[in-house]
C-alpha cells in the first residue's frame, strides 16, 4: 500500500505538566490544535475514542471544538474534569485548612502530619523539615536525609540521626495496621490479583503509607461540599504518586512502565509535597464545560464523556457525529494500570475497582496487549465516523513493535493510513488517517520481499545511510502497509514479530544489497548503505543546510521556532531534521540581533558576495604559498600543487559552505592521500556533525582527506619560513572540534 508524506507538526510551546504526567502520553501543545486549525471547521464534533490524556480534549474545547472522550481510566477522567473546571490556588488552600484543622491523638491534622518528616539540623540541633530520605533497594531504612535548615543554613545530605531512627520505629509499629487499612479499600472489590496488589503496596515506605491512610481517614470522616472534597482528592491523587519509591536518586526524568524500585531513590515528603500538589491542577484561566453523554455541551464548545458500551450508535450519529478523530496512543504501562486499582480503591472505595481487576492479574503488557486493547477501543468509531473523515493521532516514545501494533489495531478498525511523520529527536510519530467505508481484505501469510524495497526507497529519500532503530521502523511500517496481518488482533502469534525479525536482519546482512558500517554516535551503533550506489536523493543534510541559508538570505530576522516551523513544514516523512541540526547550521552561518537575542540574521561574511570574496582570497593565498613552496599552480577550484616534474602534491578543493560530499565524486581514487577540504571556520561544527551521523561520509575521509580551515590556511601564510616540512605539520594543527552547540532561546 503507497501513503503519501505529511509535514511534522513541532511542539513550539514544549509539553504541558499535568498530574500523572509521566505516566501519561506526552501532551503536545499546539500540535493537535494546529493540525485541527488547519483541517477541520472549528464547530465539528470531534472524538477522543482512547482518552489517554486529559490535555488533548481540553485544548480542542477551549480552541472552540466540542469532542467525545471516552470514560476509560478512571483516573484520567477524574484528572480532566478537575482540571476542566479550572480551580484557583485559594480554593485548594481553604479545602486544605479546613481539613488540617482537625483532631487526631489529641492535636491537629497539620501538626501531625508535619512531624512525620522533622529531623534535628545535625549544625545546630534545631527540628528542621526534611525534603526527602534516601534509600537503598532492598533496605529496611534510609541511609541518608536531606534538608536545608532556615537557621544555621546548613543544607545537603547527612547521615540518619537517632531522632530519625526513633520515628522509623514509630511507623514500623503501625506497619500491619496501615497496610491493613490499605489493603482493605481495594481487596473487597477484587475476585482476585493479591499478587499484584501486594507489588504495589511495596512501592510506599511505611512513613508515605502511614501519611496517605491517615489523610485518607480524616478526609472520610468530613463533612465537606462535593467541590472541596473533589479538589482534596485531587491533591491526595497527586502525593499518591509522589510517595511511591519509584523516583530515582539523584534525581532525573522518569516515567515509569513496570514497578521495579530503582537501586537508589529518594522518599519525599509529603507535607512539603502537598504544599506545592495544587500548582499542577490550577493550569487553566477559565473553566471547560464537560458534561456526559446523553448530555451536550454548548455549541461554544466543550467536553462530553461517553460510555463505549453504553453509548447508542444512533443516538450519537443523530446528534454528535463526529467529523474527525484525535487519538494520543498510549504505551503499554504495567506501573500506571495497576496504580490505577490501588489510587482508585483509595479515592473512592471498593466500589470503584470491581471492574479494574484485571489490571492486577495481567502480567503482560506488550505489543500483542496494545493491539487488542486498542482495536477494542477503536471499534466503536468505525460505526460512528463519516466515510473519508480524518484521522490524526501521536505515538510518543514508540518502540517498533508498540508502533506495529497501533497500527494493525488502525488498520483493523477501517483507518487508511494517508501518512506519517517522524522525529527521531523527539521520539515521536505524527500519523495521519481516513475512515474507510469497507475493510481491506488482510492476508495472513508473511512475507518478506517488501523489506528490501522498504528500506531501498528509505535510503533513497534520505539521501544518507540509516540507524537500526530507522530499519525497523521502516520495516514495520512496510507490513503494516502491505496489509501483511492477521485477520483477528486477538489472536496475534506471540512469535510474528520474531519472525519477522529473522526476516529483516537476513536483509540486512546481505552484503550483495548493503554494506554495515560502525558509528557509536547513533542508535545501536550501526549504520547501513547501499553496496552498488544508486541515483539518491540529494542529503537529507545538505537539503536543510541550503533550506536554512535561502532562509537567512531572504528574511531580515528569523527565531529558532520560526526556523523549525518553516523546515518540518518543508521536509516530510521520515526526513524530518533534527531540531539539532537546525540550530547547528542557524549556528553556523548566523548570529543573534544585538538588541533582540531571540532572533538571528546571517552574518556579514555569510553574505554571497562576501563569501565568494573570501574563496577568491583563499585561492590567492594557496597561490602565494605554492610560489614560496616552490610548486606550480594548476586550476583554481580545485587547486592543484604540482612540482617541476608535474607531479601532483597536494590538490585542494574549497568550499564556502558545509557540503563537501560531492567532491567524494570528483578526487581522483590516486589523489585521495593528497587531497585537502578546505572551509569557513564557522563550518566546523557542522561538518563535524555531519561525519558524526554519516558513517559512510566518514568513511570516505577516513581513506585520507585532510581538512583545513581558511582562518588556518592564512596562519599558515603569515609565516615568514615556510618549507614544505613545516607546511604538513601545520596542516594538523588546527583540527575539528566538538563543544556543544550555543543553547538558543526558542521564543
Amino acid at each position: 500500500m503507497e501513503m503519501s508524506v505529511i509535514a511534522y507538526i513541532p511542539p513550539g510551546s514544549g509539553y504541558a505538566a499535568l498530574p500523572l504526567g509521566r505516566y501519561l502520553p506526552p501532551c503536545l501543545l499546539g500540535v493537535f490544535l494546529r493540525w485541527l486549525k488547519e483541517n477541520i471547521p472549528q464547530d465539528s464534533w470531534l472524538i477522543d475514542p482512547l482518552g489517554a490524556d486529559p490535555f488533548t480534549a481540553i485544548e480542542a474545547a477551549k480552541a472552540g471544538y466540542r469532542i467525545l472522550v471516552a470514560r476509560s481510566n478512571p483516573l484520567i477522567r477524574f484528572v480532566l474534569e478537575v482540571i476542566a473546571s479550572a480551580p484557583k490556588e485559594n480554593d485548594f488552600r481553604s479545602a486544605l485548612n479546613v481539613l488540617m484543622r482537625t483532631k487526631i491523638s489529641g492535636e491537629t491534622l497539620i501538626k501531625h502530619l508535619q512531624q512525620l518528616y522533622e529531623t534535628r539540623c545535625s549544625g545546630c540541633n534545631q527540628l528542621v523539615q526534611v525534603n526527602g530520605f534516601i534509600w537503598e533497594k532492598g533496605h529496611d531504612q534510609p541511609h541518608r536525609r536531606i534538608y536545608n535548615c532556615p537557621q544555621c543554613g546548613q543544607k545537603g545530605d547527612f547521615p540518619l540521626s537517632q531522632f530519625d531512627l526513633d520515628l522509623l520505629a514509630r511507623m514500623e509499629a503501625q506497619k500491619n495496621k496501615t497496610h491493613a487499612r490499605a489493603k482493605q479499600r481495594i481487596a473487597l472489590g477484587l475476585e482476585g490479583g493479591g499478587f499484584g496488589l501486594d507489588e504495589a503496596l511495596g512501592c510506599y515506605p511505611d512513613r508515605s503509607l502511614y501519611f496517605l491512610m491517615t489523610f485518607i481517614n480524616k478526609l472520610e470522616g468530613l463533612s465537606l461540599p462535593p467541590e472541596q472534597k473533589r479538589l482534596l482528592q485531587a491533591l491526595l491523587l497527586s502525593i499518591m504518586d509522589i510517595g511511591n519509591n519509584l523516583w530515582h536518586w539523584p534525581e532525573k526524568p522518569s516515567r515509569p512502565l513496570i514497578l521495579t524500585t530503582p537501586t537508589e531513590f529518594i522518599e519525599q515528603n509529603l507535607w512539603l509535597a502537598l504544599q506545592e500538589a495544587s500548582r499542577l491542577w490550577t493550569i487553566l484561566n477559565s473553566p471547560v464545560i464537560v458534561t456526559r453523554w446523553p448530555e451536550l455541551p454548548p455549541q461554544t464548545g466543550g467536553i462530553c464523556l461517553y460510555q463505549r458500551s453504553k453509548t447508542d450508535v444512533q443516538e450519537l450519529i443523530t446528534q454528535a457525529r463526529p467529523q474527525a478523530m484525535l487519538a494520543n496512543f498510549p504505551r503499554p504501562n504495567q506501573a500506571f494500570l495497576t496504580f490505577t486499582v490501588l489510587w482508585s480503591g483509595w479515592l473512592w472505595g471498593v466500589q470503584a475497582v470491581q471492574h479494574l481487576h484485571t489490571a492486577l492479574e495481567n502480567r503482560r503488557y506488550d505489543w500483542r496487549w496494545l493491539a487488542g486493547s486498542l482495536q477494542l477501543s477503536l471499534k466503536p468509531v468505525d460505526a460512528w465516523l463519516p466515510v473519508n473523515a480524518p484521522v490524526f493521532g501521536i505515538v510518543s516514545e514508540p518502540t517498533p513493535s508498540n508502533l506495529f501494533g497501533t497500527l494493525t489495531a488502525a488498520r483493523r478498525s477501517s483507518l487508511q493510513l494517508k501518512g506519517l511523520a517522524f522525529r527521531p529527536a523527539e521520539h515521536m510519530f505524527q500519523l495521519e488517517w481516513v475512515h474507510q467505508s469497507e475493510k481491506s481484505a488482510m492476508n495472513e501469510i508473511i512475507k518478506t520481499d517488501f523489506y528490501r524495497p522498504a528500506i531501498e526507497r528509505a535510503i533513497y529519500q534520505k539521501g544518507e545511510p540509516i540507524n537500526y532503530e530507522e530499519v525497523m521502523y521502516i520495516c514495520r511500517i512496510a507490513h503494516a502497509l502491505d496489509e501483511e496481518l492477521p485477520q483477528n488482533l486477538l489472536e496475534l502469534d506471540e512469535d510474528l514479530l520474531d519472525k519477522q525479525l529473522i526476516q529483516i536482519k537476513n536483509v540486512l546482512q546481505d552484503s550483495n544489497f548493503l554494506i554495515t558500517y560502525k558509528n557509536p554516535h547513533v542508535p545501536q551503533g550501526n549504520q547501513w548503505w547501499p553496496t552498488k550506489p544508486i541515483n539518491f536523493e540529494i542529503p537529507l543534510s545538505n537539503r536543510v543546510e541550503n533550506s536554512i541559508l535561502d532562509l537567512l538570505q531572504k528574511n531580515k530576522a528569523i527565531s529558532v521556532n520560526q526556523l523549525d516551523q518553516v523546515i518540518c513544514s518543508t521536509y516530510s516523512g521520515l526526513c524530518i531534521p533534527s531540531l539539532e541540526l537546525i540550530r547547528i547550521c542557524l549556528e553556523s552561518y548566523a548570529e543573534p540581533l544585538a538588541d533582540q537575542k531571540e532572533l538571528w540574521h546571517i552574518r556579514m561574511e555569510d553574505e554571497t558576495i562576501n563569501r565568494a570574496e573570501e574563496i577568491s582570497k583563499t585561492v590567492n593565498t594557496l597561490k602565494f604559498l605554492a610560489v614560496k613552496l616552490g610548486y606550480r599552480v594548476e586550476g583554481e577550484n580545485p587547486l592543484t600543487w604540482q612540482d617541476k616534474e608535474g607531479k601532483v602534491i597536494q590538490k585542494f578543493f574549497i568550499i564556502g559552505n558545509g557540503i563537501f560530499s560531492p567532491l567524494f565524486n570528483q578526487a581522483e581514487k590516486d589523489l585521495i592521500l593528497k587531497s585537502i577540504l578546505i572551509f569557513p571556520a564557522s563550518r566546523s561544527r557542522l561538518i563535524l556533525y555531519k561525519l558524526r551521523n554519516n558513517a559512510f561520509w566518514q568513511s570516505q575521509i577516513d581513506l585520507g582527506w585532510r581538512l583545513l580551515k581558511m582562518r588556518h590556511l592564512r596562519k599558515i601564510a603569515q609565516q615568514v619560513e615556510i618549507t614544505s616540512a613545516l607546511w604538513e605539520v601545520q596542516l594538523n594543527a588546527d583540527p575539528l572540534l566538538w563543544d556543544p552547540p550555543v543553547q538558543l532561546q526558542i521564543l
